[in-house]
């Protein structure tokens, strides 16, 4: 991964910002909803009814055998503070939930920053531990050779070896924590 690829895929993966930009939607229809209030309210009624054939004929054109009745009726809210107020607190709370998000997304970039230098980090300190133990390889054998030649007492070899087995642990260590800082970088790109 390049630190763009993993930022990008960090954030399609996370499930914390997929459910933040979920809350961005419901307050953006919170907002339309309240909005909705102060539009012009049209309401109709149909009602139908229908009378005994011999009932309507003895009524003689009082009472029809067939009759319908409907009703229209068109509302505007011209001015109401209750509205009002609604759409004021329901754009507050939409501006506070992308805010949010916003701080939710940061923080998801943040991780993946944090996870991604680690692991340059840690490769860069495995490269170091390498380097290292290698030197030290060569010191033990100049070491064992100047002792083989009596040029220096046994305590240059052993302080050589001794230093060997430090290198390992820190290997071991080294190796350890860039493991570590890949897993990392694993959870972030695969569903959370």
């Amino acid at each position: 991964y390049s630190l763009v690829e993993l930022l990008n895929e960090a954030k399609e993966r996370s499930l914390a910002l997929q459910v933040s930009n979920l809350e961005v939607e419901l307050s953006n229809q919170d907002v339309r909803s309240a909005v909705s209030d102060m539009f012009p309210n049209l309401e109709s009624s149909v009602t139908t009814s229908m009378l005994d054939p011999e009932l309507a004929r003895v009524s003689n054109g009082q009472n029809p055998e067939f009759s319908t009745t409907g009703n229209l009726t068109l509302s505007q809210v011209v001015y109401s503070q209750n509205i009002l107020t609604n759409i004021y607190i329901q754009r507050a709370l939409k501006d506070a939930q992308l805010s949010t998000n916003r701080n939710d997304e940061l923080d998801v970039i943040l991780d993946a920053a944090n996870a991604y230098f680690n692991a340059l980090i840690a490769r860069s300190n495995l490269e170091i531990t390498v380097q290292n133990r290698e030197v030290t390889r060569r010191n033990l054998q100049i070491a064992q050779q100047n002792y083989e030649a009596g040029l220096t007492g046994k305590s240059d070899v052993l302080r050589f070896q001794s230093k060997m087995a430090q290198d390992a642990q820190t290997m071991v260590e080294t190796v350890s924590l860039l493991e570590f800082s890949f897993s990392e970088i694993h959870k972030l790109t695969k569903d959370g």
